[in-house]
């Protein structure tokens, strides 16, 4: 059986812009905010991919679990998806031939704000055809 197949929960390739905040210890659990694309979604978690982590951020980060908090709109939706979130896991790609360096995160969802979990719900809705959508997340959205 593959990891894939042991999935409670199937995940939804898409693509969405997001803004994640870390919260890392060293910075006095300030978040550091960081622009960031999800690649694909489920009802428990989602992986995103950034550009903005560099080598030595991901060596932090694989150290320990570390605790985000993550948003993103789906279309035709009036309110963002919010969420508390684990990273449980770190990928670090350097340049390759085909893309600059960047990161992958895996994050588990830990709670979820305001109607946040049914926004997940009806989004996962409209993106569970074949064809992944293209989602933005509007400008100048903060993570409170």
């Amino acid at each position: 059986m593959t990891h894939i197949e042991k999935r409670n929960f199937p995940r939804f390739a898409f693509t969405a812009e997001a803004m994640l905040a870390i919260m890392m210890p060293q910075e006095t659990f300030t978040p550091l905010a960081i622009r960031s694309v999800v690649s694909d979604i489920s009802l428990t978690g989602l992986q995103l991919k950034t550009y903005q982590l560099g080598k030595n951020d991901y060596l932090e980060l694989i150290k320990r679990v570390h605790f985000a908090k993550v948003a993103f709109d789906f279309p035709d939706m009036e309110e963002s998806v919010q969420v508390h979130a684990s990273i449980v896991w770190v990928d670090y790609h350097d340049r390759s031939n085909e893309d600059q360096a960047h990161c992958l995160l895996g994050l588990k969802f830990e709670r979820f704000l305001g109607a946040s979990e049914e926004l997940l719900r009806k989004g996962l809705e409209g993106v569970s055809s074949p064809a992944p959508g293209s989602l933005k997340a509007p400008e100048g959205k903060k993570l409170r």
